[in-house]
């Protein structure tokens, strides 16, 4: 037995040396533990090799990136600067969130100023209002009195008209409320 291994690892290295291009494999039961700890060694070296060469390769692009990012900014700083740049940043913004700033200014103004109509014509309708009906100046003690009435709003001549127009006037309201809203969120 110990000649066919003594035959066969002649022959291994006998191979290894005619032809370095061919591998021989022999089972690890019968390569000596110096011979295994050279193969680990010889294999950690090249993956440490490989290792370093991928950590080179990394720090290359890293550099490669960061100097081509600096010079980008260092030039969009310098456009930004510019009259044209700060219009091109200003319509970069306004495609981003223009529309949403253009419903908030004017949608929420123009709100106001339709539901504050809507309150002064829904009192002239059904509220009524205060206005001075009479006043007298006394000349003897110098004093000015004003006689305060109410006017009742818009008489119908039929009740189910004043519903018809409260039930519209509401309506209009919750509408008027709801694309605000809306126009807000979308």
């Amino acid at each position: 037995m110990k000649t066919i291994l003594l035959a066969l690892a002649f022959s291994a290295l006998v191979f290894g040396q005619s032809d370095g291009d061919k591998l021989v494999t022999v089972p690890k039961k019968y390569v000596s533990s110096e011979g295994l700890t050279a193969k680990q060694v010889e294999e950690n070296g090249h993956l440490i090799s490989k290792a370093s060469e991928y950590v080179g390769l990394g720090k290359e692009i890293g550099i490669a990136v960061h100097e081509g990012l600096s010079a980008v900014a260092g030039d969009v700083n310098n456009f930004a600067g510019t009259p044209v740049g700060k219009f091109t940043l200003f319509m970069i913004a306004f495609k981003i969130i223009g529309d949403r700033v253009i419903h908030i200014a004017l949608g929420i103004p123009l709100y106001f100023i339709v539901m504050g109509l809507w309150f002064v014509v829904y009192r002239k309708v059904f509220g009524g209002y205060r206005y001075m009906a009479k006043e007298v100046y006394d000349e003897t003690t110098k004093v000015r009195t004003k006689t305060w009435a109410i006017h009742p709003g818009i008489t119908f001549n039929d009740n189910s008209f004043r519903g018809a127009a409260g039930i519209f006037m509401t309506g209009f309201a919750i509408l008027w409320t709801l694309i605000l809203v809306l126009g807000i969120i979308l």
